[in-house]
């Protein structure tokens, strides 16, 4: 084999090489991103659930406190505990909406990662 193709064959290589570390570089840069996403909807992941909770505690002991209202001397005490108790289950209710929609969007963490090295992976398939 004759010095210039090693030479060309060695250039090759490290072009490739170059391609291939550059690539790498890239995936890992999108992973820190989409990471940092995850990372991020899972601390309103976090926040949701306390306030959730937290608001679903406070609308049961309203509750009971409506349910024993009636007892109490007047009858204005029932008509604003009842109020209460549609506020906090209207906070919850909202509270739940969004705790749902961030649960659906971490139904597919690293998508564009995963999609990226799915790419590479039929290019190098192909390349076989």
């Amino acid at each position: 084999m004759p010095l210039a193709a090693l030479r060309g064959l060695r250039e090759q290589l490290r072009a490739s090489a170059q391609r291939g570390a550059q690539a790498a570089h890239d995936r890992v840069l999108l992973a820190r991103l989409e990471w940092a996403q995850v990372r991020l909807q899972i601390a309103w992941l976090v926040l949701l659930t306390i306030g959730v909770c937290s608001l679903v505690v406070v609308a049961l002991l309203l509750l009971a406190a409506a349910i024993a209202a009636p007892y109490w001397d007047t009858p204005d005490r029932t008509t604003v505990l009842w109020w209460l108790v549609a506020a906090a289950l209207l906070l919850c209710g909202l509270g739940g909406f969004l705790l749902v929609r961030v649960l659906q969007r971490l139904g597919r963490p690293f998508a564009l990662t995963r999609h990226e090295l799915a790419q590479d992976w039929d290019t190098f398939k192909e390349g076989l």
